[in-house]
Formats: structure tokens, C-alpha cells, sequence
């Protein structure tokens, strides 16, 4: 199969290729919809993927419930809620990474174990230290040594920030993926910021195994997912597309980055309370372990086809009907702008994070001359400006709010 070689942006994000062509065509009824999805894995420019060399040693379950302590040893400071008022227990089955030990501390064996993240545990995310055993019962349970795996985002989203580094290192990586929001909130303030989850100005991106056909988006069961992180000198990429990802762990600001505890908000009473201050060391580890974007190419759109001069793919879902349950949203407003990589969205009233807006089937956009959606039925839903009320109809059409979406549909 011959494969062309692929260009990577680094800067200059993805735009409508020759929106303004379209313009001065004035095809108002020129459906974006087009073909059926594409398979990206049939695609000429789909690389073979970096095979890690070694062996995933640290990878291991806590198979009992136990307090993680701040520092090793009976007398040390059990784990709290952030106002100390209940202790946190991490109940098995919890998958840890193994960062020290067994060490000897008062007597006792202790190992040290980053608890990878779970987006349905609160705290997740976090360095601590849990006993050896538990009342004559082994408390973590070692993974058995396996090879390193393909960097594919899938495989990579196994793998513990130690053992990226460790199967990878610093190598150049390319890989076919989806995109989306960022799965896991990072509950530590990151210095630089853009490895984090800042409330403003969050530079991280869902990365999914790509195919064919309608995707689920994280965070989801169905689908591993690894978080990558955008620095300031690439352009962030839109969701929901197909990307050809270049990218790297190991990055040269991850080696001296720290993970402190987030003091902004009211204090934790005692100052002992909530998430254990992270030894430095810890944080290198989790920062080296980061994937980093250091270019992307757009291979397949929403729609699950190639970008087309003169297009624009809107968001899909195949669902229809008008019966779920909303979050709360504010009132919204439709944002239109050709120039931007992702031209469609939804803007908070309340000058919260952009919502994406997802459409079933018979929707698509046109220009008259101005960009704006079209419904079903044929009539204008939606223009630059146009309100949305997330708790009532579009119209004629069901709304169904979400966290970081909005699903509108003909039920």
C-alpha cells in the first residue's frame, strides 16, 4: 500500500478548505451529509505504529480496603475528604502503578502507588502510600510483567505514566485516532499549566481508537481513552475528528514540572485534609508520562469523511427521539464562523467552556450566503447569533442537554 507522506500543523490550525468558494457558489441547499463514513485504517497515510521495547513491570491492584497515608508508616497521616471529616478508602478492585517499596517504615512494609485516574472516583488521580498487608492479607496485588505494547492510543491508555516512559521514552510516536474534550480533570494545579486541566484555557484532548461508522465519546466504558496535552506552540485540534497524531512522552517541560494541591478555593480544614502533597519525584513521573501533541493532520471529519473544499461536517448522532435528562445548562447561543477549525458551536451565556452541538440525521449546513444549519423540514434552525434554550425545543426539535454537548434531533 503506498503512503504519502503526512503533513503535520503545528501551528496554523485546520480550516474549512475554501470556504470561501463555497461562498461565492451560493449553493443554499448543498447538503453536507455526503458518502458513508470511511474506515481511516484504509487510508494511504496511516503509519505503522512505534512498537515499545521492554518489559510493563509496575502495574498492580489493590485487592483490599485500605486508607492511603501522606507518608509511609502506622502513625502517618491517613487520607481525608477536604474538609477531614471522613477518610478516604480506596476499595478494591483499584488499579495502581507501584512507584517504591516495599519499604520498611515503624516496622511495617509500605509501597508508594499512583492510583490512575477514574473519572467515577473522587479523589482519583493521586500518589500515596498503603500498607504491604492488611490483617495477615496482602494488600496490593502485583500485574504480572508483560510486553511493552503498541503505541496505539488504545494500548497506550493501559499503561501507567511510568511505564509510558518506560516502553516509549521520548521517541517520536504517530498514530490514527478520535477526538474529543479531555476525559480526566488533573485534581493537582500543574506547573506549566497546559499539562493540567486549568478552568480556563484547558489545553488537553480525549484520544480514542479510530473506525468506521458513528463513535461512542469518552468518557466511556466501551473505549479506552488517553488524554493528550497541547503546549502553547501547536494549535489545539478540533473534536470529533480523525486525526493522524504525532506526538511524544517525555516532553522537555515535563522534566522539571510540579503537581501541587489547589489552595484557590476555600481552605481544607485541617490543612491535612484532602489530596497528600505530591513528592517531586512523584510529579516528574506523572509529567514525563504525559502524552504530548506535537502535530496533527485531520484525516476524516465528524461525518467520518475526508475534509472537502467548500464543506462544512456538522457533529451526528444517530439517535432520535425527545426523552432525557438535562444538566443544568445556561441559556446558549449558536456561534457560526467559517474560520474558526471547528465552526459550529454553542457559547455558555454565562461565558463558560463552548458546548459542541450534535445532530441527527437530516440536518446539514448551507450558505446563503452566510453559513447556517438547516433542519430537516428544510427551514433555517440555526444562524451566527441564534439562541438556545437547552430545557426547551429548538424549534420543532428536541433538545437533549449534556455536559460538554448538546444532542439536537427530529423525534
Amino acid at each position: 500500500m503506498s503512503r504519502r507522506a503526512p503533513v503535520f500543523l503545528g501551528v496554523v490550525p485546520f480550516v474549512a478548505l475554501a470556504v470561501l468558494a463555497a461562498c461565492a457558489a451560493g449553493d443554499p441547499v448543498a447538503s453536507s451529509r455526503g458518502p458513508d463514513p470511511v474506515d481511516p485504517q484504509a487510508l494511504p497515510s496511516v503509519p505503522e505504529p512505534v512498537r515499545g521495547q521492554g518489559m510493563v513491570t509496575d502495574l498492580a491492584t489493590v485487592v483490599v480496603s485500605v486508607q492511603p497515608q501522606w507518608a509511609p508508616g502506622p502513625g502517618g497521616i491517613g487520607m481525608r475528604d477536604e474538609w477531614g471529616e471522613h477518610p478516604v478508602l480506596l476499595e478494591p478492585p483499584v488499579p495502581v502503578s507501584v512507584l517504591a517499596g516495599p519499604v520498611m517504615a515503624e516496622g511495617e512494609e509500605w509501597y508508594q502507588v499512583y492510583v490512575l485516574p477514574d473519572a467515577m472516583r473522587w479523589p482519583g488521580d493521586f500518589t500515596a502510600w498503603v500498607p504491604a498487608t492488611r490483617d495477615g492479607a496482602d494488600v496490593v496485588d502485583m500485574t504480572d510483567p508483560t510486553d511493552c505494547p503498541d503505541a496505539e492510543a488504545g494500548q497506550i491508555a493501559a499503561l501507567s505514566p511510568a511505564g509510558r516512559v518506560a516502553c516509549f521514552g521520548a521517541q517520536t510516536l504517530r498514530f490514527v485516532a478520535r477526538s474529543w474534550l479531555g476525559g480526566h480533570w488533573v485534581p493537582y494545579e500543574v506547573e506549566p499549566a497546559w499539562l493540567g486541566t486549568p478552568l480556563e484555557n484547558t489545553r488537553t484532548v480525549s484520544l480514542f481508537v479510530a473506525g468506521g461508522g458513528e463513535f461512542p465519546r469518552p468518557p466511556d466504558p466501551r473505549i479506552p481513552w488517553v488524554d493528550a496535552r497541547v503546549p502553547p506552540d501547536v494549535a489545539m485540534p478540533p473534536a470529533d475528528a480523525t486525526l493522524l497524531v504525532e506526538a511524544q512522552f517525555d516532553h522537555p517541560e515535563a522534566r522539571d514540572c510540579r503537581r501541587t494541591r489547589d489552595r484557590s478555593g476555600p481552605p481544607p480544614q485541617p490543612a491535612t485534609a484532602g489530596l497528600p502533597d505530591e513528592p517531586p519525584d512523584a510529579s516528574r513521573t506523572w509529567c514525563r508520562g504525559q502524552l504530548v501533541l506535537t502535530g496533527w493532520e485531520i484525516l476524516l471529519g465528524p461525518e467520518g469523511r475526508p475534509p472537502v473544499a467548500g464543506e462544512v461536517q456538522l457533529h451526528r448522532t444517530s439517535f432520535q427521539g425527545d426523552v432525557c435528562a438535562g444538566v443544568g445548562l445556561p441559556m446558549l447561543r449558536f456561534r457560526i464562523d467559517v474560520d474558526q477549525p471547528d465552526p459550529i458551536w454553542l457559547e455558555p451565556q454565562d461565558g463558560g467552556l463552548p458546548i459542541i452541538p450534535v445532530f441527527g440525521p437530516g440536518f446539514r449546513t448551507a450558505f446563503e450566503p452566510d453559513l447556517v444549519v438547516v433542519g430537516p423540514r428544510g427551514e433555517v434552525v440555526a444562524r451566527d447569533g441564534t439562541p438556545l434554550d437547552p430545557d426547551q425545543r429548538l424549534g420543532r426539535y428536541a433538545v437533549c442537554p449534556g455536559g460538554e454537548a448538546v444532542t439536537i434531533t427530529d423525534p
